[in-house]
């Protein structure tokens, strides 16, 4: 690994604390690079279960590209999910706040019950009580006004529920009191289906750490948090790095340390998106934010053709067999996912171009439109495998009655389930 990956811990520290108390400290003196993209490479070019096809690649970016001039993939699009915080709803600095919190706790939503996770499944109001208990879904799940929401939504609507019921969680100050207690959080994610939330118990460690380390480094403020970074997204990622360990992601693969940073690097990017690159959203250096290595978008990738497993990977992962954090295999899905998403982000820039050259005349919906980046790219894929998923079990349910559903997604009747890890870290 680089020089810089070895140091960049120590140097996002500093360059975090130059920023907030010295005007001087310009964005030269900031480091440059997370050392995300470095290690993805690094994997892809090590990996013996998990290989990248180049064709795929290619045809999945000619598809998207498709997909994405039909429907244009911009700031509206996370807006359009209600469930989002927004200015006009919290303020400034409260929707920061919300967002640190859910990117906080933005991870490992699976359940073994046999509903997918990030299914939303509805319970209208004036239903009765067997219908009712029809619809709660074996797994975690929230209900939230008249709605059962299970995944990452399941987290969201939790927070907003936990509001409005008095209880200030996305207060840094009060995540590191007393009354921030296991038990008040448990109520917070107090689940309508047959599951908890998983890692109830780490999900309250990380709030009391981030709530702590926000008390002694940054005022008990978000707003400082986010401004030490002095608009640099490569910055204020290496600073929750260096000072959160709970968004420490790195991990050792062939002897070398490898980092992911998924949540370090989804606030910043839910961020950029929520205040529309404005403001408390306005980031230099977005483009080296990369795609958020995660569970779903390897199974999208997979979908797709981009990515390919041995057969001991793929019957482990088609039995729904756990993968131990820090496996080679878990790594490998991981690290060859984020060079995928680049090597799509350089395919569909490619066709740009080529496209350019027989309209060099932009759309004004273009021109206001942000680059097409990993970012993009990880949203695009992460609601495709919602709607596949959501397509699948519709289709399941009319086999069942006997109603056509019409053609599945890219012609798959199924897609191979999600690989099965337990940790903090996504």
């Amino acid at each position: 690994m680089s020089e810089y990956d070895t140091d960049a811990q120590s140097d996002a520290l500093l360059a975090a604390f130059q920023a907030r108390f010295d005007p001087s400290f310009t964005k030269a003196q900031t480091p440059t690079s997370t050392g995300v993209l470095n290690s993805a490479s690094f994997i892809n070019s090590n990996a013996i279960d998990v290989h990248i096809s180049m064709l795929g690649v290619r045809c999945a970016a000619q598809s998207l590209y498709s997909s994405l001039q039909k429907t244009p993939y911009d700031f509206a699009t996370w807006h359009a999910h209600a469930l989002h915080p927004s200015i006009a709803e919290f303020g400034e600095e409260g929707t920061a706040e919300f967002v640190f919190v859910m990117d906080l706790l933005n991870f490992c939503f699976w359940s073994d019950g046999k509903i997918g996770a990030n299914q939303e499944r509805s319970s209208q109001g004036g239903t009765d009580e067997a219908e009712h208990k029809a619809n709660v879904p074996n797994g975690f799940a929230i209900d939230y006004q008249g709605q059962m929401y299970t995944g990452y939504w399941s987290l969201v609507a939790a927070l907003r529920r936990a509001i409005e019921e008095g209880v200030p969680i996305t207060d840094s100050t009060w995540l590191a009191s007393d009354d921030c207690t296991l038990e008040a959080i448990t109520e917070v994610f107090r689940s309508a289906g047959s599951d908890s939330m998983p890692l109830l118990r780490e999900r309250w460690q990380v709030l009391k750490e981030a709530g702590k380390v926000l008390e002694d480094c940054f005022d008990s403020s978000v707003f400082n948090l986010i401004e030490s970074a002095n608009h640099s997204a490569v910055n204020l990622i290496n600073t929750l790095v260096s000072t959160f360990p709970c968004f420490n992601d790195t991990h050792t693969y062939e002897g070398e340390t490898v980092r992911f940073h998924k949540r370090a690097q989804i606030f910043v990017a839910d961020l950029w998106a929520c205040f529309e690159g404005k403001e408390l959203g306005r980031f230099d250096e977005i483009e080296q934010v990369t795609m958020f290595a995660d569970y779903r978008i390897p199974q999208m990738l997979y979908t797709l053709g981009c990515l390919e497993y041995s057969p001991p990977l793929t019957s482990h992962i088609r039995s729904l067999k756990p993968i131990a954090s820090g496996h080679n295999w878990e790594i490998e899905l991981r690290g060859c996912s984020i060079w995928t998403v680049e090597l799509l982000r350089r395919e569909i820039e490619t066709i740009q171009q080529q496209n350019q050259q027989f309209q060099p005349h932009e759309s004004e919906q273009e021109q206001s439109s942000p680059k097409i980046n990993a970012i993009l790219i990880d949203f695009f894929l992460y609601d495709m495998v919602k709607a596949i998923e959501k397509q699948e079990i519709k289709a399941k349910s009319s086999t069942a009655t006997g109603n056509d559903v019409g053609e599945p997604v890219f012609g798959k009747t199924e897609m191979l389930p999600h690989h099965r890890t337990r940790s903090i870290w996504y």
